[in-house]
């Protein structure tokens, strides 16, 4: 099977229509096992025993999971446009009571 990795179908020629999965599509389909095994083909990856401990002991998902919610929670602090104007100085509600950025002249 010839795995896509850019997105481009790959094909032998113009008359296919069948078009080779991509390489996300086939790791989305792999169990941890299965991923891991994967992983330890993948020279360029540089990874070592205990990174593929984590994924074992975690499995990818909630790796990716906790990631996101890390991520998530800086932007989830504040509830509303108003609260993040206010915390600025800005009484409004909507963006246009934000100053235009004014450049210095050029001399």
């Amino acid at each position: 099977m010839k795995i896509r990795t850019d997105g481009a179908p790959a094909s032998n020629n113009a008359t296919e229509e069948k078009q080779d999965p991509t390489l996300a599509e086939v790791v989305r389909k792999l169990d941890t096992e299965n991923l891991i095994e994967f992983l330890r083909g993948e020279e360029d990856l540089q990874l070592d025993e205990d990174d593929f401990k984590i994924i074992s002991s975690m499995g990818p998902a909630t790796t990716l999971v906790e990631f996101a919610q890390k991520k998530l929670r800086a932007f989830s602090s504040y509830r509303s446009l108003r609260e993040v104007l206010a915390k600025y100085g800005m009484e409004s509600e909507g963006i246009d009571a934000i100053p235009l950025f004014k450049p210095p002249p050029c001399d």
